[in-house]
């Protein structure tokens, strides 16, 4: 009996570490969250003590009684609605929770470190003002729709970590005139880039085997380069667009589903490999483009 209540308790004590704990420190409250016994000093900003404004800096770490925690994370809607003008994270934060800066209106400039991985869906929606945000080579993921909305931002960069850009990330970015993908992603996602009409030309990775439904609708592209294993172009990909050159290196012909609007194939001249001239103009897809070889 007397083994079983030490048994007990020590089994309390081991899970212990483990508890939800809130705290809060300055203007932010925080959260530690169950995780592992690897990460029992870890916190993540659950949202601002009182309303905020201005210009606020994400700590490294954060301080209490029983322990110095280290602020990996930014809760889901921690920040939604605020007034921010400017964010700071540290080289310590890992992820930015889904909606956390949703409808930021004031937001105009984000600095995030190398550490950052990711950014998830909305995170940074309805950010109207926001122009200027930093991304790390350090990223993974961008969630659908995360920067939906941000209608002054004005360049994006895929480091060679990003694996997924979710559906619409991009989308009704306006002045968004400069992408670089510097990753190995396998889609453009559906939407991802829609409405962005500031965006003329775009270099893809050459891993890229699918270009998503309406991925770059009403965007203001003329130039695409696309690498040797795009398999399939979705959906109105390219709808709405003043497309002038595609640079496809795949010798087979792609799928397409609806690429442009009827009668503005003629229009559009599309550079292929020599060798692939002819498979290209006997493809029934194909043949309405303006085939030549690049």
């Amino acid at each position: 009996m007397m083994y079983r209540k030490i048994s007990l308790l020590t089994s309390l004590l081991f899970l212990f570490p483990l508890m939800v704990l809130a705290f809060t420190s300055g203007p932010l409250r925080y959260t530690k969250l169950p995780t592992d016994l690897f990460h029992v000093d870890e916190a993540e900003v659950y949202g601002p003590e009182r309303p905020i404004t201005g210009r606020i800096e994400i700590p490294y770490n954060v301080s209490t009684s029983t322990a110095n925690w280290k602020v990996v994370g930014i809760r889901s809607y921690a920040f939604q609605h605020c007034k921010l003008t400017e964010v700071t994270f540290s080289p310590a934060m890992r992820s930015i929770g889904a909606y956390a800066f949703n409808n930021c209106s004031e937001l105009r400039k984000v600095e995030a470190m190398r550490g950052l991985k990711f950014i998830e869906g909305g995170a940074f929606l309805d950010c109207r003002k926001l122009e200027e945000f930093q991304f790390p080579e350090s990223i993974k993921l961008i969630g659908e729709y995360a920067f939906k909305n941000c209608h002054k931002l004005k360049s994006a960069y895929f480091g060679e970590h990003v694996s997924s850009v979710r559906q619409g990330a991009f989308s009704d970015c306006w002045a968004l005139e400069s992408v670089v993908m510097d990753c190995y992603i396998q889609e453009v996602s559906d939407h991802c880039f829609n409405s962005c009409k500031s965006l003329q030309e775009v270099r893809l990775p050459k891993t890229v085997r699918r270009i998503g439904d309406s991925a770059f609708q009403y965007s203001g592209i003329k130039t695409i380069y696309m690498g040797p294993h795009v398999q399939q172009i979705g959906y109105g990909a390219f709808v709405g667009t003043p497309l002038e050159h595609v640079y496809i290196e795949t010798p087979t012909p792609p799928q397409i589903l609806y690429f442009t609007e009827n009668g503005k194939e003629k229009h559009i001249t599309v550079h292929v490999p020599a060798s692939a001239v002819a498979a290209y103009k006997q493809n029934s897809s194909w043949q309405k483009f303006n085939i030549v070889a690049s």
